[in-house]
């Protein structure tokens, strides 16, 4: 039996089985269509069911296979449990049945699905990647007014001055002004949010005049305006209105652009013309990067819209189609039709609804929701009211308000969810209204056409509240966790942390927040209460079932699941009622701040402040009074032991044994007492660390504290005693007795603590704030869960390892390292199955009614195979998807503004024009004759030089002529030293005298050479004017390869020399003048190159007067750096 249950237990853990799918009792309630329930109805006996007559009766309903029969009947099994919760029977009718089938199913009143869309991301776009979180985003169930506003009326606020052609072409709203333009203007105003003109944008231009803008945009991101010209030009001015740049576009097409858009999300800018194609462009380069065009498309493109979830565009063109593009691929990957629904002149795209919306030549506008999943589009329904034309739609911030105009002058506002009209304002049949620009954060919008009008808006205020779990619960059977937050339910994965829906709209007004939050009915059912003081029951799927007694403030919720009864306390009361909101007893008037319940000693626990009263929970009567020297700050029975655990404010947990006597009072004694004083934890402003919740595993018979600093203890409870008798198993027991007690005050009795003698064997930080709930979550090892303040729920082991966090106000989990197999529950599950299958075996008539229940093609013995560990699902965290920058983006915008919007347009024309010159160098130093005469050169040079050393070797008397060269250098060289000893004493002179005449001649000849030499820095220093000064021209030209000339004999020329030589003219003289002369040319030309856009950061010459190379040297290694 035992090899059996593996076998079935390894199929179940198989996530590749489909068989195991209808062990899920939603899987069983989605098989149940209208067929399914009238075939129910004629095969219901007249009488209720027990469990297993309901299974039999199931099994021949719901269509499965042979080898399904064991998974369906664990599906009923549960499926009949929360049946007969909900009903509060113990066996069911039919109407129990079919109530719970319609209760279960999550309908809604929306039309539009809503889903709760994650962000996009703000830094580090990726412009391909499509998110899973985007593609399977949370559903919200519920109807919620939160978002909801409406146009104040008869506040109206318009323009003053006279529009171009009398219209207003088109507009955008950005940085708290509106930018318009009028029809064929060659100017933009600028407005402030009052209506009154503060700037104009004009184009000066030096050949046109005039130049007619014909379509413009604004780029948040890059915060600068676009514009396509008449002039088949486009211009661009960065946020400040001041600087522009302005490059043509004939390169591209020889169409002028007719419009421009900008993707915030790919940050691209597009434009359009009459080919009916879209172009990317480089602003940087001045050029088309991507050109996107298809023969679908027969029409000019008059919308472009970005679809920011599957990374694609939408495109509306007149010939009445809308076009969905994939920005990778270049194709068209949806096309819808519009030419039975009158065309399209407007298109929006709603990023929180993931819906098209869109109006044409006719009175509706047209509603299309986007599959993300498969990428398709279909029309879901019209929006129908206008009774003319439709002109404009836009959408309001991220609420589900449209608002619409038409050429009568009409604005509606409409609830896209539902497609009801909100609110229906009339202008004026003349008024024109051509645009609807949203500016909902200033709480107006604006219309334009005619001229620029303001309205109001009338939205609710929201103030920023820090959002925080106050309640979590578990569910094992649907593998999820169930979030109560100050606003909604939330309902997270187990396994992969992720939230699959939301209850919203559960609270009356939006100022509400849930204080207190019970499961009810193995989670088919909820209590919620909020700050008023109401308790409500509810569905699970957010739907309203009844009202409790309240409170003026509920403070504390209790259940006695044992009885189905509500234990509540408040500023005013303590209320005990039935689930159906019948009231039972009460404590009136009491004051109770915490409350605590054992249903085995039939006790209630009330505090407020230090006090501490005892009632019997039966009779509601005062059994005793404590009084303590510190407020109590928690409190906790230990099972079925006869004592409680009381924490105070002093740091100290008192563990009090109690004796009741006939239920008239009870004696209390400090039994053990621990301190968390011993810690040495206090807080900053030297506050005393305390226990604020206590939690207790009643197999372990462990007490987990967690304290005011974040800690959390676990102290193991040794009790030399035994459990007291069940109190509620008497026979004269009535948990459901009626009266009302007014407690009368009683001399409380003072309680000591003792010394500390508990120590706690285990203890950690879970958080550096306060953690507002604790509690254990079994999986497949007992955790502990813990919600903070801050919005984040952690999961810890036992040690105090972090396996999971998340945090409510975000889209995905910090860290998820939850491992839940449900291995133990599913045994239990597979053992009941097995014994219900023999039951309806046994109760077999025929042998033909016994083979339906046959498990032979459920269990294979013979394929049994060692049970598998199935494997952890794919978990995306915070951190694949966001950085932390991306969630505090609109704080933290002005930090990075130049990271966000790039190179601004001063220094892409800097870069554009040193990729100019970087390419002007290239293309000349790499001239391929002159590249092929130097290699020539070069080879003739090198083989010169092999035939010389070769035939110098191959002679006969080479090993001769080496010893007498080497020699010969040496008398050479003696010789030539005393020659010039000799002639440093001989007279002036005998020396050769300079020619004047002929010094001059050589300086031209040398100047003529230079300006002759071709080299690419001698060109480029000319264009740059570096060599425009004359002395630095002549420098220049003195720096050839300097040989020191001849003078002549001429004796009449000897004065002439000796002035030479006294004005050091001499040749060493002249030299040294050179050198110097070129030094401050190369320092003065290094310099400028240096301080220029196009510098690189080397010098280009080098100091000749600390080397021997020459100037034309120079050149040459200038030339073969920069190949």
């Amino acid at each position: 039996m035992n090899q059996i249950i593996d076998q079935v237990l390894n199929t179940m853990l198989n996530s590749e089985d489909n068989n195991f799918r209808l062990a899920k009792q939603q899987n069983i309630l989605d098989l149940l269509e209208r067929d399914e329930l009238l075939i129910l109805e004629r095969s219901w006996p007249h009488k209720r069911v027990n469990m297993v007559e309901f299974i039999k009766i199931m099994i021949s309903i719901v269509h499965h296979k042979p080898s399904e029969l064991l998974y369906l009947v664990m599906g009923l099994i549960e499926l009949f449990k929360d049946i007969v919760a909900s009903s509060q029977q113990n066996e069911l009718a039919l109407s129990d049945v079919t109530s719970f089938v319609c209760q279960n199913d999550p309908g809604t009143n929306m039309l539009v699905p809503q889903q709760i869309i994650p962000e996009p991301k703000k830094f580090r776009l990726n412009k391909q990647r499509v998110r899973e979180i985007d593609m399977d985003a949370p559903k919200v169930i519920g109807f919620s007014d939160e978002d909801i506003c409406h146009i104040v009326p008869n506040q109206i606020t318009t323009d003053s001055i006279r529009h171009h052609n009398n219209v207003v072409q088109n507009g955008f709203y950005c940085k708290k002004s509106i930018i318009t333009l009028d029809s064929l203007d060659c100017k933009l105003n600028v407005y402030n949010s009052q209506a009154e003109l503060t700037n104009t944008i004009k184009i000066n231009q030096i050949d046109d005049k005039e130049t007619i803008i014909l379509g413009f945009t604004w780029s948040d991101r890059q915060q600068r305006l676009g514009m396509t010209l008449k002039s088949h030009q486009l211009c661009f001015y960065e946020s400040d209105y001041k600087f522009n740049r302005i490059f043509p576009t004939v390169l591209a097409s020889q169409e002028y652009q007719s419009n421009i858009w900008f993707l915030e999300n790919q940050n691209k800018w597009l434009t359009t013309d009459s080919t009916f194609r879209l172009f990317e462009w480089d602003l940087q380069t001045e050029q088309v990067i991507n050109c996107f065009q298809s023969k679908i498309l027969q029409g000019q493109i008059i919308e472009c819209v970005e679809v920011v979830h599957l990374k694609m565009i939408a495109t509306a063109s007149l010939d009445k189609q809308i076009l969905v593009w994939d920005l990778t691929t270049k194709d068209v990957k949806i096309n819808i039709s519009l030419k039975d629904l009158g065309g399209v002149h407007s298109l929006i795209y709603s990023y929180y609804y993931q819906i098209f919306l869109s109006c044409g030549y006719s009175t509706n506008i047209n509603v299309y929701e986007v599959n993300a999943k498969f990428h398709d589009v279909s029309i879901i329904g019209k929006l129908q009211g206008h009774t003319s034309m439709l002109t404009a739609l836009r959408m309001i911030g991220k609420s589900p308000v449209l608002v619409s105009g038409d050429d009568q002058g009409n604005l509606r506002l409409w609830d896209v969810r539902n497609f009801s009209c909100l609110q229906c304002l009339n202008f004026g049949k003349k008024t024109m209204i051509t645009k609807i620009l949203d500016m909902s954060d200033i709480r107006q919008i604006c219309f334009i056409g005619s001229r620029v009008n303001l309205l109001k808006l009338d939205l609710r205020k929201k103030d920023v509240i820090e959002n925080y779990a106050v309640k979590m619960e578990f569910d094992q059977q649907r593998d999820q966790l169930l979030i109560a937050s100050k606003k909604n339910i939330l309902y997270l994965d187990i396994h992969t942390g992720r939230i699959k829906s939301v209850l919203n709209g559960l609270l009356e007004d939006i100022e509400d927040e849930i204080t207190q939050f019970r499961p009810l009915n193995y989670f088919n059912k909820f209590i919620l209460c909020d700050q008023k003081g109401n308790m409500k029951i509810y569905q699970s799927n957010g739907e309203f079932q009844s009202s409790l007694k309240g409170h003026s403030d509920v403070l504390q919720l209790k259940l006695d699941i044992l009885n189905k009864l509500i234990i509540s306390s408040g500023q005013d009361e303590i209320n005990i009622q039935r689930m159906n909101g019948e009231l039972l007893r009460e404590i009136t008037p009491f004051k109770s701040q915490l409350i605590e319940i054992s249903v085995h000693h039939s006790l209630l626990l009330s505090s407020n402040h230090n006090i501490l009263h005892i009632f019997d929970y039966e009779f509601v009567r005062v059994l005793q009074i404590l009084e303590f020297n510190a407020d109590i700050s928690a409190l906790l029975f230990i099972a079925n032991y006869p004592i409680f655990a009381v924490a105070l404010s002093n740091g100290k947990v008192l563990f009090i044994n109690f004796q009741i006597k006939e239920h008239s009072s009870v004696q209390c004694s400090v039994y053990q007492t621990y301190d968390t004083g011993n810690n040495n934890f206090m807080t900053e402003d030297a506050e005393q660390e305390y226990v604020n919740k206590m939690i207790l595993s009643v197999k372990e018979l462990e007490v987990v504290f967690s304290t005011t600093e974040g800690n959390i203890m676990r102290l193991e409870l040794k009790l030399d005693m035994q459990p007291t008798p069940p109190v509620h198993e008497k026979i004269n027991y009535n948990p459901t007795r009626k009266c009302k007690e007014a407690p009368l005050p009683i001399e409380p009795v003072k309680i000591i603590s003792d010394q500390a003698s508990l120590v706690h064997m285990h203890m950690f930080n879970a958080s550096k704030k306060p953690i507002i709930t604790l509690n254990f979550i079994q999986l497949d090892t007992r955790m502990i869960i813990i919600s903070v303040i801050d919005g984040n729920i952690k999961i810890f082991d036992m040690i105090g390892q972090l396996v999971a966090s998340f945090n409510i106000n975000h889209p995905l989990p910090i860290k998820w390292e939850v491992k839940y197999t449900k291995s133990g529950e599913l045994r239990k599950r597979i053992v009941y199955g097995f014994k219900v299958i023999d039951i309806l075996r046994k109760q077999s008539k025929t042998e033909k009614e016994a083979e339906t229940y046959s498990l032979t093609d459920s269990i294979q013995i013979a394929k049994l195979s060692p049970l598998k560990i199935p494997q952890m699902e794919n978990v995306i965290l915070m951190r694949d998807e966001y950085s932390p920058r991306d969630l505090q983006f609109d704080k933290i915008r002005h930090l990075y503004q130049n990271e966000i919007q790039g190179p601004t347009l001063k220094q892409m024309e800097a870069q554009r024009r040193l990729l100019e010159v970087q390419n002007m160098f290239k293309n000349d130093v790499r001239d391929p004759i002159l590249e092929q005469l130097i290699k020539q050169r070069e080879l003739e040079r090198q083989k010169a030089v092999d035939r010389a050393a070769f035939q110098n070797f191959l002679d006969y008397e080479f090993r001769e002529k080496s010893m007498h060269h080497s020699k010969s250098q040496n008398v050479e060289y003696m010789q030539k030293l005393s020659n010039g000893l000799d002639r440093s004493e001989l007279p002036l002179k005998q020396y050769m005298v300079v020619n004047p005449s002929t010094q001059q001649t050589q300086i031209d000849k040398s100047h003529q050479k230079k300006k002759s030499f071709n080299s690419d820095f001698y060109k480029y220093a000319a264009s740059k004017n570096y060599l425009q000064d004359n002395t630095n021209f002549e420098s220049f030209n003195s720096q050839s390869t300097f040989k020191p000339t001849f003078f002549s004999k001429n004796p009449n020329q000897v004065s002439q020399i000796k002035s030479m030589i006294s004005n050091d003219q001499t040749w060493q003289g002249m030299h040294r003048k050179q050198q110097k002369d070129l030094t401050n040319v190369l320092h003065s030309l290094n310099m400028k190159v240096k301080h220029s856009k196009n510098s690189t950061g080397d010098q280009i010459l080098k100091d000749i007067t600390k080397s021997d190379i020459t100037f034309e040297d120079q050149l040459d290694e200038f030339t073969k750096k920069h190949k």
